[in-house]
Parts: C-alpha cells; structure tokens; sequence
C-alpha cells in the first residue's frame, strides 16, 4: 500500500545508488531523518536531482511504499549559493550537516533541529566579512544548541554533584557529569575518582555566555562582545563536550 505526503526538508547527504538511482539523507521538518530513492538521479539529464544538492532547502513530495522512500517531486527553495562561493562557510556548513546526518537516527523528528539547522544556513548565507573566530563561535553556537535539544542540556546554575547554586569563581565544567561543578566538589571529584580529564575549569564570563546560547538565538549572540581568552574557552569546552557524548 502506498501513501504520499509532502513536507519540507533539508538535503544532508546523497550518494549513487545502483545503476541510475541516488541514495538521499534528508532532515525534514515534519518527519524528521529520512533516507529516500531519487529514480534515475544520476542520469545526467535529470532534473530532479538538480533540487536535491547537498545544504539545499527543499520542498518534497514523498511516496512510502514498504518502508522505502521514493522522491515523487522535489523543488529547491534555496540552493545556498553563497555558501558554496566560500571555502570556509562551505567548511563550517559541512561540520553542522555532518554532525546532524551522523547522530540523528532515521525517523527521529524533532521540528527545533530543523529550525535550528534552517536558521543556521541563513546565517551563514547573509554573512559577509566573517572573522574565522566568528564561524568558529557560530558553530559552537550550534553544536550547544543541538546537544541541548538532543537532550544533553549541561547545568549551569547549580552544581551538578553537590545540588547548590554556584558561586561566581573557581568553578570546573565537568564533561562526565554534564554541567558545571563547585570549587568544593571540584576537589573532591578529582580526587576521590581520579577524573581530572573530564573536567576543567571555566571561569565566569564564559558560564554567561554558555546561558545566553541557551537562551537567545544565533543573530543575537553573534552580536555579543568579548575578548578573545573567553571565546576560545568557549568554543574548548564546547567542542570537548561534544566529543564526550557523540555516537555515530
């Protein structure tokens, strides 16, 4: 039995699949990860899978048959051209898509991951005479915003060991317990467990910012001012905090 629907997605991944056919990831905004036969796309003269270019925002028609997906008809709403004139926003475009092709599983939806995304290639469309350190923030941004929505939201108000709310020094950011730890249990933990490695410490400035990331969107906090010390622990701590709770 057959069954149609449309939805809006945006294209992670394709490869060639058999003789004539392409394999598609795409991250909908209705239905989530979804892997999907585009028919005869790597004929060359195909017109669909000209829609259905990597980082490209699309409308789809969808056709599900025996748990498969065929792409019935799909039209770009946005091919972020100005994503692919620039090296480094075509780097920074890739890490966020790969990130969210390899850790989502199939059929997993959640609308807030593909607004998140969406917002994300916007940003890094209009953007114009970006510093390295701002891409590099930018995606930070991105990377804590999506493991808060995957569910790895860190503490940041009360000491994730000893429950009480945190005083404004010599606090750590522990990367096993998934928040931020007291100058008191900071001690005790390192010693008692010998888990030095998961954790370092983190100093006022850069908790604030952690909470504004969780609290305001991309464009707003790209516009937040700091000295160049407090965005590298930042973009540290975050990229460390990835790395400890990614799957594949």
């Amino acid at each position: 039995m057959y069954k149609t629907y449309k939805t809006q997605g945006i294209v992670l991944k394709r490869i060639d699949w058999r003789e004539n056919d392409l394999l598609v990831n795409i991250y909908t905004k209705d239905y989530g990860k979804i892997k999907a036969i585009c028919k005869g796309g790597k004929n060359i003269n195909s017109k669909m899978a000209a829609h259905l270019e990597p980082f490209s925002l699309v409308d789809l028609f969808l056709i599900k048959s025996n748990n498969l997906e065929k792409i019935a008809g799909a039209v770009c709403l946005s091919n972020f051209s100005e994503i692919k004139n620039n090296l480094e926003k075509i780097y920074y475009t890739s890490q966020a898509i790969n990130l969210v092709n390899k850790t989502i599983k199939q059929g997993k939806k959640d609308e807030k991951v593909f607004n998140l995304l969406k917002n994300y290639l916007i940003i890094l469309k209009s953007s114009y005479n970006f510093s390295k350190d701002k891409y590099e923030f930018l995606f930070s941004i991105f990377i804590l915003k999506f493991l808060s929505i995957l569910g790895y939201m860190p503490e940041l108000y009360n000491c994730v060991i000893c429950k009480r709310k945190l005083e404004p020094s010599e606090n750590a950011f522990n990367y096993e317990k998934g928040g931020i730890i007291c100058k008191n249990c900071k001690k005790d933990y390192v010693f008692n467990q010998n888990q030095n490695i998961c954790q370092e410490d983190i100093s006022e400035q850069t908790i604030k910012i952690f909470r504004l990331i969780l609290k305001q969107n991309c464009d707003r906090l790209l516009k937040v001012k700091t000295n160049q010390k407090i965005l590298n622990q930042v973009n540290k701590i975050i990229r460390n905090y990835l790395m400890y709770n990614k799957y594949d």
